[in-house]
């Protein structure tokens, strides 16, 4: 469980455990949570975390077409801005890597686009899913502890390359 907070303006919210660390982010439709070890961690709860979201979706938009995830087509791709997690070319998440323009924790972040079409309401619904799966996959954070500085490493996973139409 999380609460929820406006940051700055009501299409920016920022999302804290319990204890008041902040966990996570909704900017407009994007879900974002850091915390991940490595990036084959990543890879791996963004599947998870994929699954999870659409369920959601499903229960808020019933007529929403489903969108399985093939587990063994799932890499990382590059549209020229962003770095994706994406089963084929069909991006699931913005994989941020750590100490960058877009994500300055020493761990990894993932990103979900809900759909335009998703109320507040529904992105805020799908965060708490989401975040429910990959809680399980982030170590907890022990208080007190100086992180090694690491410097961010080139990806070993095989990577790809699309352009988005229209774009």
């Amino acid at each position: 469980m999380f609460k929820v907070f406006i940051d700055g303006n009501d299409d920016r919210l920022r999302l804290e455990d319990p204890a008041g660390r902040k966990i996570g982010w909704i900017r407009g439709h994007a879900i974002g949570f850091g915390g991940l070890a490595t990036e084959k961690a990543a890879v791996t709860a963004s599947v998870d975390a994929w699954r999870s979201l659409e369920k959601t979706l499903q229960r808020g938009h019933p007529g929403r077409a489903p969108r399985p995830v093939n587990e063994s087509n799932v890499g990382l791709v590059h549209d020229g801005a962003y770095e994706w997690i994406a089963d084929g070319f069909r991006p699931i998440a913005r994989l941020l890597r750590p100490r960058t323009e877009r994500n300055s924790e020493d761990s990894f972040a993932l990103e979900f686009m809900a759909p335009s079409y998703a109320t507040q309401h529904v992105t805020i619904a799908a965060a708490q899913a989401v975040w429910e799966v990959l809680s399980e996959h982030i170590a907890p954070a022990t208080p007190n502890t100086a992180r090694p500085a690491v410097a961010p490493k080139q990806s070993t996973l095989p990577s790809r390359t699309f352009a988005l139409e229209g774009r």
